[in-house]
């Protein structure tokens, strides 16, 4: 425990991180589990071991399995573009290339798609994915694909639409039938 405590005030310190909850899970059992630093730091309400926090970019990795649930179903392939499966995508390219927007590379962030689309979208009730599409047909792609990584929430949020589509159910839903 204390070994455990020491560590984690000090890594919080050295990467200023806000506040974090640890368990240790031994053979199916909570055996030790703690928060450190604050859930909210304007409030100074220290982090505990029943802390919820946002699930953030955790969910990537959902969406990339699920993504490949879906082509082990031959519902999808990874080597398409993503606009077979949401034709109202029409985002151009600056580039001279064909302007496809390939669902591997979507998973890989080389995909050339912006990395978010902001206006409103990072608050508790983001717009629907309508949204999005709409507001990416406004855009351009932001490099020739497999040019350069560049993080994209924008694509992830696509992919959720394509595996909400081709699930035939929420996103959430699908998640929590075929994952957890």
């Amino acid at each position: 425990k204390t070994v455990l405590d020491s560590t984690y005030t000090a890594l919080l310190k050295k990467y200023k991180v806000v506040g974090l909850s640890l368990a240790i899970v031994d053979s199916g059992q909570i055996v030790y589990s703690m928060g450190y630093g604050f859930s909210d730091r304007e409030q100074k309400i220290q982090a505990n071991d029943k802390t919820i926090y946002r699930i953030g970019s955790c969910s990537k990795s959902f969406t990339s399995l699920s993504i490949l649930q879906l082509q082990e179903k031959n519902k999808l392939n990874i080597e398409h573009s993503v606009k077979r499966y949401l034709p109202e995508l029409k985002i151009k390219s600056r580039f001279n290339d064909s302007n496809q927007v390939f669902i591997r590379d979507m998973m890989c962030h080389v995909s050339g798609l912006p990395c978010d689309v902001t206006n409103g979208f990072f608050c508790d009730a983001p717009p629907d994915m309508n949204w999005l599409i709409t507001e990416l047909n406004k855009q351009t792609t932001i490099s020739p694909r497999r040019y350069k990584h560049a993080y994209s929430n924008s694509a992830y949020g696509l992919l959720g639409e394509v595996i909400a589509r081709l699930g035939n159910s929420s996103y959430s839903n699908y998640v929590k039938q075929n994952i957890f």
